[in-house]
């Protein structure tokens, strides 16, 4: 993106991605979900007829899953990075500016947080599969405390560095984590309107997030003290996620 706006401008690098999406990725979309109502017709007719055979367990549909008080508790936990990233990434300019930092280093510094995170994708997903989500929901977090202590803490342009890694590895781990905890706690049956009201209440903090930064900015708060008390709401979110998931909770 910053080289495409470098060379034909900011303007035109919106139209061509508009275009890409059209021209390229809406095919591709489309080639993939051939036959997909098969398959799904298919997976709802298995999943109907050998849950008791399987050990599949309850399935809860997204009524049920409002209801519980659970579900809302690991959401304050899992809303969090999303949250705290957008905050920051959108008032990236004041935060370069505070920090004296340049905004080619920063852009820069997002090839690291890329990286990171396809690295962190494919360790959790081998963890995931070998221990479990909940068991590892309590380890997503810590990499962004350490992130955020950095950021909060230290000045230097590869304090930026550090904290994008830190921040793209708890993005990969979080991606593959809450893809299959909510299959774990509430069942595969009804797992795309689960995970639809999951990603919905994440799609409203991330857009919480730019207004609530944006204020505290403007009321005199600093970076660091943002960075200081997002630090401390991930390791409290860390603490509820163990406490809800220590006695193997399901549902």
């Amino acid at each position: 993106a910053v080289f495409l706006i470098g060379a034909i401008g900011w303007r035109e690098t919106w139209l061509v991605g508009s275009l890409a999406l059209v021209v390229l990725f809406l095919p591709i979309l489309l080639f993939l979900l051939r036959g997909h109502s098969t398959r799904h017709r298919l997976l709802a007719q298995r999943l109907t007829g050998t849950a008791s055979m399987t050990g599949l367990g309850r399935q809860w549909s997204r009524r049920e899953v409002v209801r519980d008080p659970c579900f809302f508790i690991a959401m304050l936990a899992i809303v969090s990075p999303g949250f705290i990233t957008t905050g920051l990434f959108f008032h990236q300019v004041h935060l370069v500016d505070s920090k004296g930092w340049t905004l080619g280093w920063f852009a820069t510094c997002f090839v690291a947080f890329a990286v990171l995170k396809v690295c962190g994708s494919l360790i959790s997903g081998e963890l995931v599969d070998r221990f479990g989500a909940r068991k590892l929901s309590v380890l997503y977090l810590p990499p962004l405390s350490v992130g955020l202590l950095v950021l909060g803490l230290f000045d230097t342009p590869i304090s930026a560095m550090v904290f994008m890694v830190l921040a793209g590895l708890n993005g990969g781990m979080g991606q593959t984590l809450m893809g299959t905890l909510w299959a774990e706690v509430y069942g595969v049956r009804h797992l795309g309107a689960v995970r639809s009201l999951a990603f919905g209440l994440m799609v409203f903090a991330s857009a919480a997030a730019p207004p609530i930064f944006g204020v505290l900015y403007d009321l005199g708060v600093s970076v660091e003290t943002v960075a200081f008390f997002s630090a401390g709401y991930c390791l409290f979110s860390t603490a509820m996620l163990a406490r809800l998931f220590r006695n193997g909770y399901q549902g």
